[in-house]
């Protein structure tokens, strides 16, 4: 199907034209801004939820749940395997889909697809399918819920007029007496000495201010007019009978104290206020920790009337039964929302309970009754549909409707699908046809596990995530890492990139922050730069030179942090190698990684051991940030770059080389920072046969002498190659374990850094042998499961961990885009492509190449995908280059780097008749 379907497209849609960043998206957002209202961003069961306000911290959720009737419930619980699959999902997210297998394997099953019409309508398609030789009866619950995020307000102050509020993080400044690690790098993107906090009246705090005497918070707002009898009240929270002495000093001096209860209260202070802007510092003379929850400044008869209340979540709506419809309207939402329905033999239920996993599954034999009732923390709604009775080898499509809007639209939109609810079924039926991307026939084996891989990408996206105060839609690894993930989003990123450029650039700014940010960047969890690999991949794909310019500075900051050029920065050692045990327990995201595991155990040892991913891949940043800096004329960074790239270099090969393993290592350091000998295991071999071991080639920094036992390690069958791909550690190690998490392991992020290391140094069969192994054990998985796992077991082959998991599997779509789509260029890390463009046809290419300077003298390797048939040829700057073809359309193209830039022409032959 695939080779009959896709390469005549080729003609129409093979034109490279890059996507174009809108200009709005030029801001310091962390929200993919591209997305819809809806989208499957519910934390609880797969379906499609709905973002009225982005700033709320609430959605609406629909999800279609199957059965068979009076039988059993598929409740698609996102946070454990739960029978559902992310099936197939279009780059723009307008047609989502999931499969549920009721019979096991594509027997009886439910194709669900959420199709998007507009920002207010959403059609709802259950496919049921009977492929068996027996009658199936099926049912459908469309259940509708509203959800609130963890720590959403339980509090609310009420008389609040003629105040000003300011919330304990809304300070202007916050100067903690000790600045420890995080002072420039808050862990997810939080305001220094932020905390989450349900019970305050925002959800979050400013929590332990004065810890240490010398803290100090300062708030400012502003006043309309003077006033001698003001007062500020100041809700906070210490421990039951503690005491703690604030100075004053603003609208107020002198000093305060503060007499805890173990609870949040409210102090009321006299002060006086000046027309316009206003201020109030605190500073701590205790060490006694106070958490800041909210100030209220006015005049003193406003401030006094000031009072908190509980504020219960409502999860309950209001209910508003008609012909085939349900209007549903949740407390503190403004929009009503809608479900319209064309099946005849439908009921409501209606089940209050916190979750419906075990409490719905128990109900499916008690058939009468309307509300199921248990512990009330949650509220769900069903539009009970059955029974739909499929005679043998037959199928049938139910269609609903969800809608949302004033009352008056959402009525509006039921009534239009009364009228041509088959119409717009028809509408949107063969629309994701032209999302087709143009492949070369060798696509065919591996197009069902990239289409269920990129299903699964592009679902797992969350809302709401909290950063930078405020609440974000956010792409994560798998649902189960309901958070910011900065090391998996990285590769997200360049998945997306392929998939849809716009997401990829949002995904990489989410990550960075601008000029007068707390943090550098959005930290959470291993601090590696993939950002800026993704960077280097986006400016290839998309020829956008605004985009570049705009994230340049951003990740600029990223790399500063972490190269210790900002003074708060605890990660160079004097010896010049990076180590960020400050920050993260994993230096590579390689959770048992031997001698990492072992760190762990022998904490006292953090201060003194250097890993040489850390130090390798920000090399490698540095080398990309340098060519981008050279392109704009930004010789300062330039030279930055130049100096940082002889120090960390030196001190790889200075410190860590081990010839006798072919690896290098952990190095020790004395107390004073000085290097002192490598991080050995028990029998005295080298710690660190393994990836680690191995990252400096990523960096482009080994000698010809070292780069060969590198690739001896990486290629040998009794040390990292399996037939599964390149495993975290050396098999022959004495740590080599078979039943690790990545130790045993095969994972993919690393060996796609190796890939495009090989390409750097041209070595286009070995890169071949680890994406095509990569794909043939991912599609292997995927026919057998419809799971897309986390890693692959060495010892078995087969995938585990996360099911539907796409952060560190997503280069799986990378490689599939490289090998096989018509229009498409890959290189490595030391070709930069500009300019570039494909004829109409995808029979002739040229590009502008600019080279990493360390690449003078050796050859990079470009791939490039072109529509298969004639015989090309390639030159460079006029000069023919080496060009192999594995298959056709598929081109290998040698380019001998230089100094300046060259122009790369590809092109058909010239045949003689």
């Amino acid at each position: 199907m695939i080779r009959k379907m896709l390469l005549p497209l080729a003609c129409m849609l093979s034109v490279a034209a890059a996507a174009q960043i809108p200009e709005e998206l030029f801001n310091d957002s962390h929200d993919v801004n591209s997305l819809g209202a809806w989208g499957p961003y519910s934390k609880q069961y797969a379906g499609i939820s709905h973002v009225g306000e982005l700033s709320g911290g609430r959605r609406v959720d629909f999800a279609v749940m199957p059965g068979l009737y009076r039988r059993s419930y598929s409740v698609p619980n996102v946070l454990y395997e739960s029978g559902y699959h992310p099936w197939r999902v279009d780059p723009q997210m307008r047609d989502i889909t999931y499969r549920f297998d009721l019979e096991w394997k594509d027997r009886v099953y439910v194709d669900v697809t959420y199709h998007v019409l507009d920002s207010l309508r959403v059609l709802v398609g259950a496919a049921c399918v009977n492929n068996t030789d027996l009658p199936q009866n099926i049912l459908l619950h469309n259940v509708v819920w509203t959800s609130y995020d963890d720590d959403y307000p339980r509090a609310e102050a009420v008389n609040t007029a003629g105040t000003t509020v300011r919330y304990g993080c809304d300070y202007t400044s916050f100067e903690p007496a000790v600045r420890g690690h995080d002072y420039a790098l808050v862990y997810d993107g939080w305001m220094r000495g932020e905390a989450r906090d349900g019970r305050s009246l925002s959800g979050s705090v400013l929590r332990d201010f004065g810890r240490n005497s010398g803290d100090r918070v300062e708030y400012r707002f502003t006043a309309a007019e003077a006033c001698s009898e003001g007062s500020f009240a100041l809700r906070c929270k210490l421990a039951e009978g503690r005491r703690a002495r604030l100075k004053v000093s603003g609208i107020r001096g002198g000093e305060i104290e503060l007499t805890g209860t173990g609870d949040y209260a409210l102090v009321r202070f006299d002060c006086t206020l000046e027309q316009g802007v206003n201020r109030l510092t605190l500073e701590s003379l205790t060490a006694e920790p106070v958490t800041v929850d909210a100030l209220f400044f006015g005049d003193a008869a406003a401030v006094a009337a000031v009072t908190v209340r509980p504020r219960p979540l409502v999860y309950k709506p209001a209910l508003t039964e008609g012909d085939n419809s349900l209007l549903v309207k949740y407390d503190g939402l403004q929009n009503y929302y809608a479900v319209g329905w064309d099946y005849p033999m439908t009921e409501i239920k209606e089940f209050a309970n916190s979750d419906l996993d075990v409490f719905m599954r128990r109900a499916v034999h008690r058939h009468p009754p309307r509300y199921f009732t248990g512990d009330r923390n949650g509220y769900y709604t069903s539009v009970f549909m059955r029974p739909i009775v499929l005679a043998p080898k037959s199928d049938t499509t139910i269609y609903s409707l969800l809608a949302t809007g004033s009352r008056q639209q959402a009525e509006a939109a039921l009534e239009e699908f009364r009228g041509r609810g088959r119409a717009l079924a028809e509408t949107v039926a063969g629309r994701s046809g032209g999302n087709a991307i143009p492949l070369l026939p060798e696509a065919a084996d591996y197009a069902f596990g990239e289409q269920l891989l990129e299903a699964t990408l592009l679902t797992n996206v969350v809302y709401p995530v909290y950063t930078q105060q405020g609440y974000i839609r956010h792409f994560t690894p798998g649902k189960n890492w309901n958070s910011l993930y900065t090391w998996d989003l990285g590769f997200i990123s360049m998945a997306l990139n392929e998939i849809d450029p716009v997401k990829g650039f949002e995904t990489i700014r989410a990550y960075t922050t601008g000029e007068g940010s707390q943090s550098a960047f959005i930290h959470h969890g291993t601090p590696l730069p993939i950002q800026v690999f993704a960077y280097s991949d986006l400016n290839n794909r998309l020829q956008s030179d605004s985009a570049a310019a705009f994230l340049y500075p951003r990740l600029k900051r990223y790399y500063d942090f972490m190269v210790g050029h900002n003074p708060h920065s605890t990660i160079r050692m004097p010896s010049g190698l990076l180590r960020t045990w400050d920050y993260f327990y994993s230096s590579g995201g390689w959770d048992d990684y031997p001698p990492q595991h072992e760190l762990r155990s022998r904490t006292e040892l953090y201060p003194s051991v250097a890993p040489m991913v850390t130090t390798s891949y920000y090399l490698r940043a540095a080398k990309i940030l340098r060519m981008q800096a050279r392109k704009m004329g930004l010789r300062r960074d330039v030279a930055q770059y130049d100096r940082d790239i002889r120090m960390l270099t030196d001190a790889i090969q200075r410190n860590a080389w081990d010839d006798e393993a072919g690896y290098f290592g952990y190095v020790m350091h004395d107390t004073a920072g000085r290097p002192v000998s490598l991080f050995r295991y028990q029998d005295g071999s080298n710690f660190n046969k393994g990836l680690d071991g191995v990252s400096p080639f990523v960096a482009g920094i080994c000698t010809p002498r070292q780069t060969e036992r590198i690739l001896e390690n990486l290629f040998s069958p009794d040390r990292m190659w399996t037939d599964i791909g390149i495993s975290t550690v050396d098999r022959s190690a004495p740590y080599y374990s078979e039943d690790g998490y990545w130790n045993g392991g095969v994972w993919m992020p690393h060996q796609y850094l190796i890939w495009k290391s090989l390409l750097d140094n041209d070595l286009t069969d070995e890169a071949h042998k680890v994406a095509f192994t990569a794909l043939d054990t991912w599609n292997r998985e995927c026919r057998a499961s419809h799971n897309s796992f986390e890693h692959f077991i060495v010892s078995s082959g087969r995938g585990a961990g996360w099911h539907n998991f796409s952060g560190l599997s997503s280069p799986l779509v990378n490689w599939f885009y490289s090998y096989f789509r018509i229009g498409h260029a890959a290189t490595g890390f030391d070709a930069a492509l500009s300019r570039a463009r494909f004829s109409d046809d995808c029979k002739h290419y040229t590009a502008e190449v600019d080279f990493e300077p360390a690449a003078a003298g050796r050859n990079v390797a470009l791939l490039l995908c072109l529509t298969p048939g004639p015989d090309y040829e390639a030159r460079l700057d006029g000069r023919a280059v080496k060009i192999r073809s594995p298959y056709p359309g598929l081109l290998y193209v040698s380019l001998p780097a230089t100094a300046r830039t060259a122009r790369l022409e590809v092109k058909p032959r010239k045949t003689h008749e």
